[in-house]
């Protein structure tokens, strides 16, 4: 396995999601507006700050499992299933690098995105 590889997807990832992450910060600083001037304007505002907040918490998510495997890559754990130890699909990796389980035991609750 070319771990070389993997790295670098992780890392361009690891960038994205930062960036991402600062964008959605100031997103939700931009919707501080305190003259909102009717019910309707405070509903639409703090429907959109829960939308940016859903995003934030998501984005936070996938930017811990990506810190997680470049962790494991320092370990050699990388590119093994967390719950069997044998290799995960080096497509399964190629779509989602930073998946910790293989397909057969990824946990229903913890489903990678590819965001």
């Amino acid at each position: 396995m070319d771990v070389d590889h993997y790295r670098q997807l992780l890392l361009a990832k690891e960038k994205q999601l930062v960036a991402d992450m600062s964008q959605l910060h100031a997103g939700t600083l931009e919707q501080d507006d305190p003259g909102a001037q009717d019910e309707m304007d405070r509903v639409v505002q703090s429907e959109s700050k829960d939308l940016l907040s859903d995003l934030k918490s998501q984005e936070y998510d996938l930017l811990q499992d990506v810190r997680a495997a470049l962790r494991r890559m320092d370990d050699g754990t990388y590119g093994s299933c967390a719950k069997c130890g044998k290799p995960i699909d080096p497509k399964r990796l190629e779509a989602v690098p930073w998946a910790e389980y293989d397909v057969q035991h990824q946990p229903d609750n913890h489903t990678p995105s590819s965001t």
